[in-house]
């Protein structure tokens, strides 16, 4: 969101809609031209076109205190919170998922939900998956929230598509260019 409040300070006149979807229905809106971009974790539709990606390592939301001085939590760490998942068919949950089936372990989401949530819990604190990239740095202030990376969890790749062939507006392009460049940086 910080990228968006920037580039709208440097051009007060363009709009920005941003909908948090699962993938299949970010794809479909994007191949659907109803909207411009989506920032995806792995797409797997072969007919976006990618405009920009990184690889990024697989991070949990946590609130400071729960984070208890840690620089990473391990699987085994996470029946220690309530785990907020991407839905089913999300490619950040399914790549935890071949992940924790590979040491036959199990995971029950709390809330499944692709938008960052504030940290939560007095008694058993949250810890939400996400993507580094996903998650501003202006919300993590705000709620005295954190990232930590998940252990021994392969980096998963985050990709801006686009419809194939579709030429942007002026904006969204220019926007395009500098959500890139913001990707290979993080």
């Amino acid at each position: 969101m910080s990228l968006i409040k920037k580039f709208r300070a440097a051009h007060p006149g363009v709009r920005f809609s941003v909908l948090p979807k699962a993938d299949d229905r970010l794809a479909s809106a994007v191949l659907g031209l109803q909207a411009d971009l989506a920032l995806m974790a792995a797409p797997e539709r072969a007919e976006l076109e990618v405009v920009g990606h990184a690889v990024q390592p697989m991070q949990l939301l946590v609130a400071r205190e729960a984070a208890q001085g840690r620089t990473e939590l391990g699987l085994g760490d996470l029946s220690n919170f309530d785990l907020i998942l991407p839905p089913p068919g999300h490619a950040l949950r399914r790549h935890l998922e071949h992940r924790i089936n590979q040491q036959r372990a199990r995971l029950t989401p709390a809330l499944e939900t692709t938008a960052p949530m504030p940290p939560q819990g007095d008694e058993r604190p949250s810890a939400q998956l996400c993507l580094a990239a996903m998650v501003d740095t202006g919300f993590l202030r705000s709620h005295d929230a954190t990232l930590l990376p998940l252990a021994r969890m392969p980096a998963s790749e985050i990709a801006l598509c686009k419809a194939p062939e579709r030429g942007l507006s002026v904006a969204a392009g220019k926007f395009a260019m500098e959500l890139s460049a913001g990707l290979s940086a993080a």
